[in-house]
């Protein structure tokens, strides 16, 4: 699992700084401040949507959800596992994702939840990047 078996803190340790920002890795400690262990960036990343999804469900509420490159870091099984969390829970889901992310079994996983598709397209107009959004047809992707 993901967490150890007996009662113990959390934190958030930045283990990566850089230019594209820092990665986080959960590290948990006994009571006695003694290291326990620590996650990897891939189940840093699972611990932290399912700690998301909990706050929802615990809720009660409805509100759109999210999600920037949502599989990044994680194998072929728990990305699939993933996106069916993401799309198994009431209200708006947002992936936004690469054109190489929400693909082939990923994307039939949750075909039949997908109401719609855009692509975002970047040109670059005298120094200065524009963003157009294209409806993609579903019967095409």
């Amino acid at each position: 699992g993901i967490l150890p078996a007996r009662p113990c803190r959390l934190s958030i340790a930045n283990t990566r700084p850089g230019s594209q920002g820092t990665a986080k890795r959960l590290i948990f400690r006994g009571n006695m401040g003694q290291w326990l262990g620590q996650t990897g960036l891939s189940r840093t990343q699972v611990f932290t949507q399912a700690l998301i999804t909990a706050i929802t469900k615990v809720s009660g509420r409805n509100f759109p959800f999210v999600v920037d490159t949502p599989l990044a870091r994680l194998s072929r099984v728990q990305r699939i596992g993933m996106l069916k969390t993401f799309t198994d829970r009431p209200g708006q889901v947002i992936l936004l994702s690469t054109d190489q992310e929400v693909v082939d079994d990923k994307l039939d996983a949750i075909r039949d939840r997908i109401i719609a598709s855009y692509e975002l397209k970047v040109a670059h107009d005298e120094g200065v990047a524009v963003t157009t959004v294209h409806e993609l047809d579903l019967r095409a992707i």
